[in-house]
């Protein structure tokens, strides 16, 4: 499936989740890279730690903040973000962002969990990721 969602120049997305935890993916193909990012993503299925979070996604990038939204815990520019994914029915939702000095093929996977099933599909299309010049693979997973 592919969305393309359009968003005004200032408008931001909000979404409530629970931030669980991020993971170095440096495969060098998409396909590993995928491969590696669904294996950690069933390993994270039951997880015992958590941190409610804001996601807030414009055009320009996705920021999580706290709930209050007066703390930024991570920003990612959207160029830096190349894969998006979501498991409705675990409820997750992720995505792979490189850091700005980051070397070579190196990236992040950050995973969320999201209230409710409706919302993972509602997150990743709707948020990850708007319309934008050099594309982004975005994979929905329904196990």
């Amino acid at each position: 499936m592919t969305f393309n969602c359009a968003l005004m120049k200032d408008e931001i997305i909000y979404r409530h989740s629970l931030y669980v935890g991020s993971f170095p993916v440096d495969e060098q193909d998409n396909v590993c890279r995928a491969q590696k990012v669904q294996k950690e993503l069933e390993s994270l299925r039951c997880f015992t730690r958590s941190k409610s979070v804001i996601v807030c996604v414009s055009i320009s990038g996705i920021k999580i903040c706290s709930d209050d939204l007066k703390i930024v815990y991570m920003a990612h520019a959207l160029r830096r973000i190349s894969y998006a994914t979501c498991d409705a029915v675990h409820k997750q939702v992720a995505f792979l962002a490189r850091e700005p000095s980051g070397f070579g093929n190196l990236q992040y996977c950050h995973v969320f969990v999201t209230e409710s099933p409706c919302d993972v599909s509602s997150q990743c299309m709707s948020s990850y990721f708007l319309n934008k010049a050099s594309s982004i693979v975005i994979h929905l997973h329904n196990s």
